[in-house]
């Protein structure tokens, strides 16, 4: 079965919520957009924007304890959707930092910048705190050759 047909009925990551090892989290997604053909440029994005997402719940939600669980799917819709969701069960965020509008990026801080930067690299952005889960789901439209 090929990389298209495993994507469509989604792939799961799980790691411990260490720093080190989001890269992992980082590798994998690469590898996937590779093998989907993506541009040098919309991989970069998208890896980008997986890691940072998976740095703010262990810098934020889980406030660097490695005891806990950060969990990524990955799936493929339509040929042209990849949606990205990021579950963790820290601290929830408040869903406004998701739709500040301040185009001057140096206005924010260090730890801001991240978010901004998920929203502006992805087509669709969504937070939701469920069943004491917290879910951010980041839809990237693609156009892939495969």
């Amino acid at each position: 079965m090929g990389l298209n047909k495993n994507l469509e009925k989604g792939l799961s990551l799980e790691i411990n919520s260490k720093l080190e090892n989001v890269s992992l989290i980082g590798s994998e997604i690469k590898k996937i957009c590779q093998d989907l053909h993506l541009s040098t440029i919309e991989t970069y994005e998208i890896e980008l924007c997986v890691i940072e997402a998976c740095t703010n719940v262990i810098r934020h939600a889980y406030k660097e304890k490695p005891e806990n669980i950060l969990r990524v799917t990955v799936k493929l819709k339509n040929r042209h959707k990849l949606i990205f969701k990021i579950y963790d069960c820290g601290d929830s965020m408040d869903p406004q930092y998701l739709y500040r509008s301040e185009p001057n990026i140096s206005k924010f801080s260090e730890g801001g910048r991240g978010l901004l930067i998920i929203t502006k690299l992805m087509d669709e952005v969504n937070y939701e705190t469920k069943d004491k889960k917290n879910i951010l789901t980041m839809i990237k439209n693609i156009t892939p050759s495969i």
